[in-house]
């Protein structure tokens, strides 16, 4: 009788033990998802920083493809939003405006959406950004 309490006992802190680590394993799973998902976001919108074309009119909205793996399939679509300028101010050293060609440090905001269809993970990233443009950049 004691010898099956015991079995008893030890089958369910088997169980228990069996039933933590796959709960800590699909955290880690979660985890890791939402930082590829995050990594990927970052990607597409330093793509849209990298071009001083994406700061002038017309603004537009792109779904970016990011392949975080490097094995040549899209693993995330990324949605960026057209930037959005928060504010222009004229660049140091450059007091008056010569008929709009003088330098501005425009202010923006690039936002991302990142999403996985394997796993469902959707991620929104905003990044602030300063950019040095003319005057005729697409800001109100």
């Amino acid at each position: 009788m004691v010898g099956l309490i015991f079995l008893l006992v030890m089958s369910l802190l088997a169980v228990s033990a069996i039933r933590f680590s796959s709960v800590n394993l699909r955290i880690a799973g979660n985890a890791q998802a939402q930082v590829e998902a995050t990594a990927a976001a970052q990607t597409a919108i330093e793509q849209v920083m990298s071009s001083a074309a994406n700061f002038y009119s017309p603004l537009s909205a792109r779904t970016i493809a990011v392949d975080i793996d490097n094995d040549g399939r899209s693993d995330y679509s990324v949605a960026v939003s057209a930037p959005d300028c928060l504010g222009m101010m004229a660049a140091p050293g450059y007091s008056a405006n010569f008929s709009g060609f003088a330098p501005q440090e425009g202010y923006w905001d690039v936002a991302a959406v990142a999403t996985d269809s394997r796993s469902g993970v959707r991620v929104e990233v905003h990044q602030g950004v300063r950019a040095r443009v003319l005057a005729t950049a697409g800001c109100p």
